[in-house]
């Protein structure tokens, strides 16, 4: 599959973002060269505790947080695994930027959405699209 222009694209992650600081800033920086908009779901503090990761920080607070971070273009709830193929569908998502650990969520989604994985935090994965597998 072609990546279509940077122009025309939306992409899609989720996290915790119980932390931030410089190297989520560093990613959310580079999915904007993936895309025009990049748009983060955001756990819930339940669903992140049912996933076995309670957050320190609560849920308004984490959104708050990156909803004041000039490279996400929007904020959406994530509060099961069940909606990532709604959320594809509904904010007419080109790209989904997953860890390399999540693969069995995002199994059967590549018919709506590229799938692209990141090797963590480290910005350099993202220095070139080339270094993205789906």
């Amino acid at each position: 599959m072609k990546l279509r222009p940077a122009r025309y694209r939306s992409v899609l992650t989720y996290g915790a973002y119980d932390t931030f600081g410089p190297d989520q800033i560093r990613f959310l920086q580079q999915l904007t060269r993936l895309g025009t908009d990049v748009i983060v779901g955001c756990r819930t503090d339940s669903f992140s505790a049912h996933c076995g990761l309670p957050c320190t920080r609560d849920f308004a607070e984490r959104r708050s947080i990156l909803e004041s971070c000039r490279f996400v273009s929007k904020v959406i709830t994530q509060d099961s695994i069940a909606q990532i193929r709604t959320d594809i569908v509904n904010h007419d998502i080109c790209a989904l930027i997953a860890a390399p650990n999540c693969a069995g969520p995002f199994e059967g989604l590549q018919d709506i959405a590229q799938i692209l994985r990141h090797d963590g935090a480290e910005a350099s994965h993202f220095d070139n699209v080339m270094s993205l597998t789906a």
